[in-house]
């Protein structure tokens, strides 16, 4: 018994040691989605601690608007539909900093499952991945830039091509021009050349 509670307290330790020291944040929710912890990951991402969001559901707190200034209602949020639904949920969400600011996440939602297998809660797992966004937007605009360039560079070298081919389609007709001229001259001059020889 003595061992079995060691082995208990041991994990115990175990598993606060790693949630305090996970770079990524961590929330365990109650059956009403109430947040029961924060990781300090958590608390720096959110800019709340644990004590300023009991009791009410975390969503009030991070994740009640919108980036366009719109409510977003508790029922809509995939995050929390992970309990009710009793089914991991991941995804890209957009949270709200105490001061306003908004920042992108990317969240795994899982249920816990309690001893009769229903679940008792979540753990929320929370990315910060607004400079991924931004970079990723930086590389789409960079992308966007350079497909400008090669279409322009494109329709430069096709109007080059139609130059070309004109020019050449020009001197061509020329040329025939020419010959047929110098034919034309030389069949005169045979003809005046024949004609004196005549006389």
């Amino acid at each position: 018994d003595h061992r079995s509670r060691s082995s208990v307290l041991e994990a115990g330790c175990a598993v606060s040691t790693i949630a305090n020291n996970a770079s990524v944040a961590l929330f365990i929710m109650d059956d009403r989605q109430r947040c029961v912890f924060m990781n300090p990951a958590a608390v720096e991402l959110t800019g709340y601690r644990l004590d300023e969001v009991q009791g009410r559901p975390l969503h009030d707190f991070v994740h009640h608007t919108r980036p366009d200034g719109r409510p977003y209602p508790l029922e809509e949020c995939p995050i929390d539909q992970a309990f009710p639904t009793d089914n991991r949920m991941q995804g890209e969400e957009t949270f709200i900093h105490p001061g306003g600011r908004f920042y992108d996440v990317a969240f795994t939602v899982s249920p816990i499952p309690g001893p009769t297998g229903r679940p008792i809660g979540t753990i929320v797992e929370v990315q910060d991945i607004t400079e991924q966004k931004a970079l990723q937007e930086r590389l789409r605009l960079f992308a966007r830039e350079l497909e400008a360039q090669v279409e322009d560079r494109t329709r430069d070298l096709l109007q080059s091509q139609d130059r070309l081919r004109a020019m050449a389609t020009d001197l061509n007709l020329a040329e025939q021009r020419e010959r047929k001229r110098l034919a034309m001259e030389l069949h005169d001059h045979l003809q005046q050349t024949l004609v004196l020889g005549r006389l």
